[in-house]
């Protein structure tokens, strides 16, 4: 072992990521680094904290891996991404996420959560499937015994201020906007060097690139499904700013839309309230004759329709399997020929054999997103 000072050792490894590795240099180089009662290594983004025996039982690459784990957990947002979930199979789901791309260039002590299952899975997908299926806790490293700063190994602590109170949401936004120009700086810096990890790309693109919201595309195409006619009496906004007259669409009201409420356990309450109070808004928009919400889990548990200019509001009913079919068949059993059939669910599910005639949207909660047929828009 090195006869350096533990935190010499540290100061040694961030000083090699900036020269040799500048992305994630250039993102340990935010942190204070705190001596703290942890047993491992931990951070909230803008500290790493270290226990002092933790760090002389590691070797160089070691030390060099897990500060590399901890500075990926900041690239990537996790401490900002916590939510109210478990901090065990959270921090556990985080370590999935991220470790197998880092054992490709560094050292990680032994043990740790490694599987390839979750290749590309975000570590939210990842959080939910451990929760439906609880592995046993790792031996020997990367996720922690559940208390916060704990664990064989690289820990994510929720954020605080000086008063180790949690962050509000403004306080949140100005925290996750700094890590980002930090983020962004690491990107820049070692590109100029030529020394961007190939590997770390397609998670960067996808933080800092702004995506497409769900509500925005679920609304463009659910009203882009009801045009009725054109118009001349007002042109066209969009195309009229670039000096282009053009028709309006003319919209005079749908037929009837069948959503189906995936009602299984792996909604949580507050994704529903939003997916409702989004579809309570492209009903006043697209005024649709009737909407036909059906609560489903292995069967259709329950049934609230609504008249047009109705205000549409949740009642959920069920939690049992997950089974797509009884909505189509809901459907079909009762003469409903619909406009669109729009289903919010995780998409773990049997599909029916065959597409029905009508356009169907999956309003996915998970990662996937591909369906037999229909659309897929995936809430994150």
């Amino acid at each position: 072992m090195s006869t350096l000072s533990v935190h010499d050792r540290i100061a040694k490894a961030r000083i090699k990521l900036v020269l040799d590795d500048p992305f994630f240099g250039v993102i340990c180089m935010r942190w204070e680094v705190v001596e703290a009662h942890t047993d491992t290594m931990a951070t909230d983004g803008n500290n790493l904290y270290y226990s002092s025996q933790f760090v002389q039982g590691l070797t160089d690459d070691e030390l060099l891996g897990v500060i590399v784990h901890e500075a990926m957990h900041v690239a990537l947002l996790h401490m900002l991404r916590l939510g109210k979930r478990e901090h065990l199979p959270a921090n556990m789901a985080m370590d999935f996420a991220i470790n197998p791309t880092i054992c490709e260039r560094y050292t990680l002590p032994p043990g740790g959560c490694n599987d390839p299952k979750y290749a590309n899975w975000t570590f939210e997908d990842i959080y939910d499937d451990l929760m439906k299926n609880p592995p046993p806790p790792p031996q020997g490293g990367g996720s922690g015994d559940g208390e916060e700063g704990k664990g064989p190994w690289g820990q994510v602590m929720k954020p605080t201020d000086k008063n180790g109170q949690e962050l509000s949401e403004s306080e949140m936004k100005v925290m996750e906007a700094d890590m980002k120009s930090t983020i962004s700086n690491a990107v820049a810096v070692a590109k100029k060097q030529g020394k961007m990890p190939a590997n770390m790309e397609r998670f960067i693109d996808k933080l800092l690139k702004p995506q497409v919201d769900w509500r925005e595309k679920l609304r463009a195409v659910v009203t882009g499904m009801y045009p009725t006619d054109y118009t001349w009496r007002r042109f066209n906004r969009r195309l009229e700013g670039e000096g282009i007259y053009a028709p309006s669409i003319l919209r005079e009201g749908a037929g009837e839309i069948v959503v189906g409420i995936d009602t299984s356990g792996s909604i949580g309450k507050k994704e529903l309230t939003t997916f409702f109070s989004e579809l309570a808004a492209i009903a006043e928009e697209v005024i649709p004759e009737k909407v036909h919400i059906l609560y489903i889990d292995a069967e259709v548990s329950g049934v609230d329709t609504f008249e047009a200019g109705d205000e549409i509001v949740a009642r959920p009913r069920g939690g049992g399997g997950t089974d797509f079919r009884p909505a189509f068949k809901w459907t079909e059993d009762n003469g409903v020929s619909p406009q669109a059939l729009v289903y919010f669910t995780d998409m773990y599910g049997s599909f029916p054999d065959a597409p029905p005639h009508y356009p169907v949207i999956w309003v996915s909660t998970s990662n996937i997103n591909t369906a037999p047929f229909g659309e897929v828009i995936n809430v994150r």
